[in-house]
């Protein structure tokens, strides 16, 4: 009785493990083109900082 409960526990848990295991490595490719587009905004918003600031600067001058 008990080693059939312990056995669909076990079950259970390797189902779920491996369901996450798959959703990860599924989601992998959009995480790493999110992560891209990041850094491109980002690299994107400094540019604008640093025009604006020597714009700014050149005016006061």
């Amino acid at each position: 009785m008990k080693t059939s409960a312990i056995r669909k526990v076990l079950l259970g848990v390797a189902i779920t493990t491996s369901i996450g295991i798959g959703y990860a490595i599924g989601a992998q490719p959009h995480m790493d083109e999110s992560l891209a587009m990041l850094q491109s905004a980002r690299a994107e918003l400094t540019k604008q900082r640093r025009t604006r600031a020597a714009t700014a600067s050149a005016r006061s001058a």
